[in-house]
């Protein structure tokens, strides 16, 4: 017998005895994924409050983690067809602890992929036992030690056709004391300042703060806003964000030319303008 013709059975039988170990891993594995799955769609309209839809739910076997797909998030009372609140190609959550009887779910590590965030605030949302006073409420009830988001939209509507939009957006948060200390950057914003004036493209979006969900309030160490070379800066606390109150130190640095592009002035002008002011 040859070496060769001696060693051909022995990686049968290696490759038989690996396929014995890896088979019911493997089933173990997609049975864990459905349970984790049918948990989540069963536990988080429950936990958050809102309307949850999933796409479809994995396993991560090793980090004993899971991810949902095509997740989207809807506050109760939601007109039919409007945008859901939060939407996600995929979230990855680690170390979920869910306590039911206070209706939170605490996550060791959450990394969102391509999230999509639409906050209505234009009018008062009718009083209804179903509908939350305000949208930020669901998150209240979530806690996370570290987050991670790549690559997200936000657009904000605000009373008097005014809005907010963000793409491209990077933020990564830590939770101190239940606080989130989070850096926010993102590669393009406008500002739509009032209705029937054209959207101000921002050239630099940058915010380093604490966020407080069941305080609603935010805390800004460093703020910055810029427009071609204008730039806006700001520290200090915004309450109340479903209402806000604002608590701010501001400074703005604003080139002429600037100014006039923005007001859509033909005549070419020089010269520049710094103001600071504080907004309560």
């Amino acid at each position: 017998m040859t070496p060769a013709s001696f060693l051909r059975p022995r990686r049968l039988l290696l490759l038989a005895a690996l396929l014995c170990v890896l088979a019911p891993w493997a089933l173990g594995t997609r049975y864990a994924s459905e349970q984790a799955c049918a948990a989540a769609k069963a536990q988080l309209p429950l936990l958050l409050g809102a309307e949850v839809a999933i796409g479809r739910c994995e396993l991560e076997p090793f980090s004993g983690g899971v991810v949902l797909q095509h997740l989207q998030v809807r506050p109760l009372g939601t007109e039919a067809g409007a945008p859901p609140l939060f939407a996600a190609e995929e979230a990855a959550l680690s170390g979920a602890w869910l306590r039911p009887e206070v209706r939170a779910l605490e996550l060791g590590r959450l990394r969102l992929i391509r999230p999509r965030v639409y906050l209505d605030l234009r009018r008062e949302r009718p009083a209804s036992a179903r509908a939350p006073a305000c949208p930020l409420e669901p998150l209240k009830r979530v806690e996370v030690a570290a987050l991670s988001v790549q690559d997200a939209s936000v657009e904000v509507l605000l009373p008097g056709e005014r809005a907010v939009r963000v793409a491209g957006l990077q933020l990564s948060a830590t939770q101190v004391r239940g606080d989130a200390e989070f850096e926010l950057s993102a590669k393009g914003a406008e500002v739509v300042p009032a209705a029937g004036q054209a959207a101000l493209p921002l050239s630099r979006l940058l915010l380093r703060g604490t966020f407080s969900p069941r305080d609603e309030r935010v805390e800004f160490r460093r703020a910055e806003v810029g427009m071609d070379a204008a730039l806006l800066s700001w520290t200090g606390a915004v309450e109340t964000l479903c209402t806000p109150e604002l608590a701010l130190e501001a400074q703005l640095y604003l080139p002429v030319a600037t100014a006039a592009k923005a007001v859509l002035l033909p005549t070419p002008l020089g010269g520049h303008g710094w103001a600071r002011v504080s907004l309560s």
